[in-house]
C-alpha cells in the first residue's frame, strides 16, 4: 500500500490492504464483537458502512453530516448520503483537470475533499445515486468503477481522449448510470438546514461545510510538541502527559461532543495495534511490532477520561452510563483521555473477518486506547523497512465556535 503524508497528501487508506490484514489481526481466531455501554456522551449515528477502496475521507464526511442532521432534528430526520456520488464527483475532477500524468485516479483525499465537492456540486442520498446500495453496507460499485477508469486511462479512451464528452461517458459505464438522467436527484448543500452547535438557530448546510463562513467547520491539526523519541526507544512510545497546546486542544474536542456535535478524527492506522475485543492498542502494537499502516479518518461516537477532582482530591472516571452535565464538565476541565470510541467505515455486524466494537447494538466501532492514539508510532514500507515515526493522533475536524 502506498504512504502518504498527513501534511501534504491525502488521506488514502486501501480498503485492499486492509482486506488483506484482516488474518494479521485475527490469528486463526473467529473474530468476536466486544459491547460496550460506555456513554460519556452518546451522539446520534446512522449505521456503519464498509469501504471498498481508499476513500474513507468520504466515508467520515457523509457520517459527521448525517450525525448532524440527525442532532439537529432530534432524531426526527435520518439521511442516507451518497459516498459513491462523493467517489464520482472526485473522479471526474481528476479526469477533466489538465494532469497529462494522471495514469490513474486516485483514491485518497481529505475532509475538506468532499466538503468542497459538494459545497459546490451538491449531493445525493445513496437510493437516488445507485438504487440498490440503498440496501448495502459495502459498495462494489466503486471499486469495480475504480477498476475500469484506471483501465480506461491506461489503455482506453481516457489514455487519449479526456475531452468532456468522452470523460462523461466512462464514468456513465463505469458506474453503470446515465447522470444526465439523475440530475432531478442532485440536491444543493444550500436547501439542507442544520443546527448551530451551541445554539437554536440554523444554518444551511452550504454555510457548514464552507470553511470561509463564520459557520463553518474548523480543522485543528494535532500538535507534536509531546517528548519525541530518542536512540533506543521502543515504539510505540508515549511520555504519559500532554503538553499545554495537546491539552488545550483536547478540551476543545470534549466541549464540542459534549454539545452534542460529532467530531472528526484523522489518525494512522497499524492493524498490528488491533486486538480481540475491537481495541487499537499500545500495548498490542508493542507486543507484535509494526504490520500493514496507513492513514484513516473516521468519526468520535464517545470518550472516557479519568483524573483528579480538585474540589475532592479523589481520583474520577467518567465512562459508565450517559454522564450528567456535572460528570462532563468535570470530564472536560480536568479529564484525560483513557480512550476515544469511533464510528469506523469497515462494515459492522455483517462484517465477519474484523472484529468490531458494539455500541447501542451495532457494530462498526473501534476503540482507539491512549497509549496507542497519543503515542509516536514505528512506520515501515512494504518491505518492512523502518520509513519514520508518526504520531497515532493527525488532526480533528470541529464544528464553528469550538
Amino acid at each position: 500500500m502506498s504512504f502518504l503524508s498527513p501534511s501534504s497528501k491525502p488521506i488514502a487508506f486501501l480498503a485492499s490492504a486492509a482486506l488483506a490484514a484482516a488474518a494479521l489481526v485475527s490469528c486463526g481466531v473467529k473474530p468476536s464483537e466486544s459491547f460496550s455501554d460506555v456513554n460519556t456522551v452518546n451522539l446520534p449515528h446512522t449505521s456503519a458502512k464498509w469501504q471498498s477502496i481508499g476513500n474513507c475521507w468520504a466515508y467520515s464526511f457523509t457520517s459527521w453530516l448525517e450525525s448532524m442532521v440527525l442532532t439537529s432534528s432530534d432524531g426526527a430526520q435520518s439521511l442516507n448520503i451518497s459516498e459513491s456520488f462523493i467517489t464520482y464527483l472526485h473522479y471526474r475532477s481528476q479526469l477533466l483537470s489538465r494532469s497529462t500524468r494522471l495514469t490513474s485516479v486516485q483514491t485518497g483525499g481529505w475532509f475538506e475533499t468532499a466538503a468542497a465537492l459538494t459545497l459546490k456540486q451538491g449531493y445525493m442520498l445513496e437510493g437516488e445515486f445507485i438504487p440498490e446500495e440503498s440496501e448495502q453496507t459495502f459498495s462494489a460499485r466503486q471499486k469495480a468503477a475504480t477498476a475500469y477508469l484506471d483501465e480506461s486511462l491506461k489503455n482506453g479512451l481516457l489514455k487519449t481522449d479526456r475531452s468532456p464528452a468522452t470523460v462523461k461517458a466512462e464514468l456513465n459505464a463505469a458506474f453503470g448510470i446515465d447522470i444526465d438522467a439523475l440530475v432531478p436527484n442532485l440536491k444543493s448543500a444550500s436547501d439542507l438546514t442544520v443546527r448551530l452547535p451551541g445554539s437554536a438557530g440554523m444554518t444551511t448546510l452550504a454555510r457548514l461545510i464552507d470553511p470561509a463562513s463564520r459557520d463553518g467547520w474548523r480543522a485543528a491539526r494535532w500538535v507534536k510538541d509531546s517528548p519525541t523519541p530518542v536512540d533506543g526507544t521502543t515504539f510505540p512510545y508515549w511520555a504519559g502527559k500532554h503538553s499545554a497546546a495537546q491539552s488545550a486542544l483536547l478540551k476543545r474536542v470534549k466541549k464540542a461532543l459534549n454539545a452534542g456535535y460529532p467530531v472528526v478524527i484523522d489518525w494512522f492506522v497499524d492493524f498490528n495495534a488491533l486486538n480481540g475485543k475491537g481495541e487499537f492498542s499500545g500495548k498490542q502494537l508493542e507486543l507484535k511490532g509494526p504490520g500493514r499502516q496507513g492513514y484513516h479518518s473516521t468519526v468520535i461516537e464517545d470518550y472516557v477520561v479519568e483524573g483528579i477532582n480538585p474540589a475532592t482530591g479523589e481520583k474520577f472516571v467518567v465512562g459508565e452510563g450517559e454522564a450528567t452535565p456535572e460528570e462532563k464538565t468535570l470530564a472536560e476541565e480536568f479529564g484525560e483521555i483513557t480512550y476515544f470510541v469511533v464510528k469506523n467505515s469497515w462494515g459492522g455486524s455483517e462484517r465477519l473477518d474484523r472484529v468490531s466494537y458494539v455500541r447501542d447494538g451495532e457494530g462498526g466501532y473501534h476503540k482507539l486506547d491512549a497509549d496507542y492514539i497519543f503515542s509516536w508510532i514505528k512506520q515501515v514500507d512494504e518491505d518492512g523497512n523502518d520509513d519514520g515515526i508518526d504520531t497515532g493522533l493527525t488532526r480533528f475536524v470541529l464544528p464553528a465556535g469550538y
